[in-house]
């Protein structure tokens, strides 16, 4: 074993999330980056597209699995397939834009042509050149070989051995039904993204959504100050102000800010009311029709806070009259990250109540809102504090809760999943528990 095998394996061997503690070299290493980005991102199921987003044939949009460049594209069948975004010739990167619809695309470089189903089907000078000899079948673009979706959100596997993405998101379902079913005409992504880059590792923003409560009193305390999503300014943040419980599921997946049944209806119904009639019909709409599909525990929650589907899709959920965020963290590098954000809202619901909803998550977790810019200086300033001699020897501590995961007071009996205190690391550790176990594992080479 070299130097580099070396490294990676004492440092693996740090991440002790059963401890308590995190070797913090996973936030800046480069040889740890590489091997993640080898056995995570080609092993689990990343989100790729919500279905609004591509609702047409032939309907493409680009993206990222971990550092490969995708293009999402529904064929002319409108199946949702996914494919490396690079020629089968030289590499060149064939799509360079970022969505639209298209019936084939054409390499910039030497012009082979594919079309959306991923043939290869033209060839430039395919007599002359290539004397009519080239297996083209063999030369289609490269495909992902599992594209599956769930309540219209679609995720790919490179690992064709890879379990469902129904059992890889196993009781996240549950919840994540609540989000998905609360509307009148299903969740749209609304049109326009903020896309920008950040000078620190990916897993820092993703394992926040997943499980710190711990930093808003903090961290947030200037927008909490002046009134953010607060009845009167000057209120100091409380559980009940965004939710109760964690819950930690398997394969990493996190949540936090559940609230206790009822709580958030209420404080919805209070926004409503401050709105006026329009508002209050449409609520009380929302909830009918949640109570119809849905169990009653699932509508009494109503919306489910903050979360992560391991490894980088957050997403806010805080009720009806906020834009749900859905929030990408891509891998760029050991230290930085560029993370995409799209506002997901009900497609029916009138327009006073979507701008309102748009206001608000302006207002909100965006780049230049009021908890966005707090926690994007979080990671850069942790990326920064990190890369030196003496603090890479320093570990993290994870220890809050620890020896009580899945234990509270006062959960509603038919939560599933491991259900937590408001303030825990329980999520934080379960999500470096599954990271570590799959880093653990080599990934086996196809010739």
């Amino acid at each position: 074993m070299g130097m580099h095998e070396d490294l990676i394996g004492e440092i693996l061997a740090n991440v002790r999330p059963g401890h308590g503690t995190i070797d913090r070299r996973i936030f800046s290493d480069e040889s740890i980056y590489q091997v993640e980005m080898d056995r995570v991102f080609t092993r689990t199921w990343v989100f790729v597209a919500h279905e609004s987003q591509i609702p047409n044939p032939e309907d493409f949009l680009t993206t990222y699995i971990g550092s490969d460049p995708v293009i999402v594209w529904r064929d002319k069948a409108s199946a949702v397939r996914v494919f490396l975004n690079s020629c089968r010739h030289r590499g060149m990167r064939l799509c360079r834009v970022d969505h639209g619809n298209a019936k084939s695309f054409s390499c910039s470089y030497h012009g082979w042509t594919f079309s959306s189903d991923g043939c290869l089907a033209a060839v430039p000078l395919f007599k002359q050149a290539y004397h009519g000899n080239l297996p083209r079948e063999q030369l289609g673009l490269f495909e992902c070989p599992r594209v599956e979706s769930y309540q219209g959100f679609y995720f790919a596997c490179w690992d064709e051995k890879a379990q469902s993405l129904a059992n890889y998101l196993g009781d996240v379902k549950w919840y994540f039904d609540i989000m998905a079913m609360r509307t009148l005409g299903g969740l749209e992504v609304i049109p326009g993204q903020q896309r920008y880059r950040v000078p620190g590792n990916w897993k820092l923003g993703a394992e926040n959504f997943a499980g710190d409560n711990y930093h808003a009193p903090y961290t947030h305390r200037g927008a909490l100050e002046v009134g953010a999503y607060s009845q009167e300014p000057g209120t100091v943040l409380r559980n009940e102000d965004f939710g109760d419980f964690t819950v930690a599921f398997e394969n990493g997946h996190g949540l936090i800010d559940i609230p206790k049944p009822g709580a958030r209806w209420h404080g919805d119904k209070y926004i409503a009311d401050a709105i006026g009639k329009e508002a209050v019909e449409y609520l009380q709409e929302l909830r009918n029709v949640l109570q119809q599909r849905v169990s009653s525990l699932q509508a009494e929650i109503f919306s489910i806070g903050v979360g992560t589907i391991f490894p980088n899709l957050s997403f806010n959920d805080f009720g009806s009259f906020v834009g749900g965020l859905m929030m990408v963290w891509h891998p760029r590098s050991a230290t930085e990250s560029e993370i995409w954000e799209n506002m997901l809202f009900d497609r029916s619901a009138p327009k006073v109540i979507k701008d309102i909803a748009r206001q608000n998550f302006t207002f909100g977790q965006t780049v230049a809102g009021s908890f966005g810019a707090d926690d994007m200086e979080n990671t850069e300033q942790i990326t920064a504090a990190t890369t030196g001699v003496i603090s890479k020897r320093v570990p993290f501590d994870y220890s809050m809760g620890l020896g009580h995961d899945g234990k509270t007071d006062g959960a509603p009996e038919g939560m599933p999943g491991r259900v937590g205190d408001f303030y825990t690391d329980q999520n934080n550790r379960n999500f470096y528990e599954y990271w570590a176990q799959l880093m653990g594992t080599p990934t086996p080479r196809k010739p």
